[in-house]
């Protein structure tokens, strides 16, 4: 062999650069628990901004179907229809009447392809809710 041809010898111990037998077959198994970890915090936060945006919706949505009254709530997330709807006992009621089964429903279906996905033993990640400032207040 030439000395070209021959792998370069480094300074450093091996055991300094390469982890050890045990680090390696505990990595991927700890790397994947902070995985899904990350993603049920992700999940539980997204939810929080869901149930936020659409209980500060849902009074529009609620009001803008009647006939018999009108309404002068803006129909996308702003600071006044914040603080009029969660400073408004009655315009929460109405938030969280709308709010609280849209979320239920959705949480409901998401679950279902969660919960399918572990009985397969399909990789999936927490069911993620998708916050939106107008319409309805989510994506689903």
């Amino acid at each position: 062999m030439s000395p070209s041809e021959q792998e370069p010898v480094s300074p450093l111990p091996p055991e300094l650069f390469s982890p050890s037998r045990q680090n390696r077959e505990s990595a991927p198994e700890e790397a994947g628990l902070l995985t899904r970890r990350r993603s049920w915090i992700l999940s539980g936060i997204l939810f929080l901004l869901t149930f936020f945006t659409t209980t500060t919706m849902g009074p529009f949505w609620t009001l803008v179907v009647r006939t018999d009254v009108m309404t002068d709530l803006p129909e996308l997330l702003t600071l006044e229809s914040i603080r009029r709807v969660w400073g408004n006992p009655e315009l929460l009621k109405l938030g969280l009447s709308f709010s609280l089964p849209v979320l239920l429903i959705l949480l409901a279906h998401e679950l279902g392809h969660y919960l399918t996905c572990r009985h397969y033993r399909l990789r999936a990640t927490a069911p993620y809710f998708l916050p939106l400032p107008l319409a309805l207040g989510t994506l689903g």
